[in-house]
C-alpha cells in the first residue's frame, strides 16, 4: 500500500500499477493515477491517462485529465488529435 500513495506522485511507478491494474479491469483502484499520468511528458504515460477517462459525470478528474492531456499534447500531432477529441467528449458529457 505504501507504494500506492508513492505512485501518486510518481508517473512511472503509476504507469507500472495503473498498466497492472487496468489489465485485470480493476478501474477504481487506479482513479487517483489519472493526474499524475496526464501531467507526465511521456506519451506513453499519456495515451495509458487517456484511457482511463471515464463517462461518470460526478468524476471531476475526467475534466482535468482532458485538459492536462491536451496542454501536454500540443506539440505531437497524433497526441493533439487525442487530446481534441478527449476534450469534444468531455464536453458533449458537461452539457
Amino acid at each position: 500500500m505504501r507504494n500506492l500513495s508513492k505512485a501518486q506522485e510518481d508517473p512511472e511507478l503509476a504507469f507500472i500499477i495503473t498498466a497492472i491494474y487496468l489489465k485485470r479491469q480493476q478501474r477504481d483502484i487506479i482513479r487517483p493515477f489519472k493526474t499524475v499520468l496526464s501531467q507526465s511528458a511521456n506519451p506513453d504515460h499519456m495515451r495509458l491517462a487517456a484511457l482511463l477517462l471515464s463517462d461518470d459525470l460526478n468524476d471531476a478528474t475526467n475534466q482535468s485529465l482532458s485538459r492536462n492531456l491536451f496542454k501536454r499534447s500540443v506539440a505531437s500531432r497524433e497526441m493533439a488529435g487525442i487530446g481534441l477529441i478527449v476534450l469534444g467528449v468531455v464536453l458533449l458529457l458537461n452539457q
